[in-house]
């Protein structure tokens, strides 16, 4: 975590001063202001846009008044511009500040917050677990303030050098979201209860052997079968997934999750098969969500590979299926053999309602915790 002042041209000593006894990091200054101290990152206000020493256009500064414009223009800034400095000048400030250190992680995009009162300081920089690239402080800012933030940088970076945990610019890379299909065995199966549960139609056909991962952990999600089978008393319906209780997560086309009562029609979400571990499916627009109360059962799983625990609640319905491999990996295929069905999972659908403890499913398993759908690199336990 960076200390930044951000001063006028009246306080220039004062800059000056404040730079040297903090060992501040940058500074954002009027256009007409300057001082005589080296910092890393020396940024000037332009109208709430920031630029460099060269002239180039480097950051801005947006303010949140408890609305959600100032928000929603920050948002649409990330992956676009290195800095966003923000500024929460109503009631809401934790949330905007949350919501935007979950946005910026992995795009290139850093973010600044400026904070004016003490009791701001501790949320604002450990948002998520993960805080700002940096915290920015007025050169009015009581002394109070400025030696609690100094302290919270010298905690911050001390954390970072004996336990290896993640910086700023170590989350300039991307977080991995490509979904990892492995083998859970189930470990317990029981009722649910009486739920408000979601079947997702999709505006395209499914085939037999795909479905959507879905699960009460956005961390080890059970793939949900479609009805693509034809049955003795209802009809096949191939375009849809019973994926069970609107507190479920689903996994959605970007990687990135979405609880089911939230999921709405034009909303894409990643249909994966029974091919390898690493199948990337495909991505398919929702056409409908449809919300009935139906009794559930709860199936609690266990990653084969000891990525952890797992639960799923599903419809107490035949028709409701999970997928199951009849071998824990896929075969292996020669070096030379160019056979791609050679490389997938033997499997057969598992109706919720045959499932025992024992038996095997197919998972999709992402170790990276989620904030309002975003994957973060925090640590989230998820039970």
């Amino acid at each position: 975590m960076e200390l930044w002042i951000r001063g006028s041209s009246e306080k220039s000593e004062d800059i000056d001063a404040l730079v040297e006894k903090y060992a501040v990091d940058g500074v954002i200054l009027d256009d007409n202001t300057d001082i005589s101290k080296s910092v890393v990152n020396k940024l000037r206000n332009k109208n709430g846009k920031l630029y460099d020493t060269k002239q180039r256009l480097t950051g801005t500064i947006i303010e949140v008044d408890g609305g959600v414009a100032g928000q929603n223009t920050a948002l649409s800034l990330v992956g676009s511009i290195e800095w966003i400095v923000l500024h929460c000048t109503g009631d809401w400030t934790m949330i905007p500040v949350e919501n935007l250190v979950a946005a910026c992680e992995g795009t290139g995009t850093k973010l600044a917050v400026i904070v004016d009162a003490l009791e701001k300081l501790p949320g604002v920089g450990d948002a998520l677990q993960l805080g700002p690239e940096a915290v920015v402080l007025s050169s009015d800012s009581s002394p109070s303030l400025w030696e609690a933030a100094f302290a919270m940088r010298a905690d911050r970076r001390s954390s970072v050098a004996s336990q290896g945990e993640i910086s700023g610019s170590a989350r300039s890379d991307p977080i991995t979201v490509g979904p990892d299909i492995q083998v859970a065995e189930i470990v317990d199966i029981g009722t649910g209860g009486v739920a408000d549960r979601v079947c997702v139609d999709l505006i395209q056909l499914l085939k037999p052997g795909e479905g959507v991962p879905v699960g009460s952990s956005s961390k080890l999600m059970a793939l949900v079968h479609g009805e693509t089978a034809q049955g003795q008393l209802v009809p096949a319906r191939p375009f849809r997934v019973n994926a069970g209780p609107v507190h479920s997560y689903i996994l959605l086309g970007d990687g990135s999750t979405k609880y089911l009562s939230e999921l709405v029609p034009g909303d894409a979400v990643r249909v994966l098969n029974a091919e390898g571990p690493h199948s990337a499916g495909r991505v398919v627009t929702v056409g409908r969500c449809k919300i009935e109360t139906r009794p559930t059962l709860l199936v609690k799983y266990r990653s084969m590979k000891g990525a952890g625990y797992g639960q799923i609640f599903l419809q107490q319905a035949e028709t409701v299926r999970l997928i199951s491999p009849t071998a824990d990996t896929p075969p292996a295929r020669m070096p030379d053999d160019n056979n791609l069905k050679d490389d997938v999972f033997s499997w057969r659908p598992l109706p919720v309602t045959e499932a025992r403890v024992g038996d095997k499913i197919l998972i999709v398993t992402n170790q990276s915790g989620t904030h309002v759908g975003k994957r973060i690199s925090a640590n989230v336990t998820e039970k």
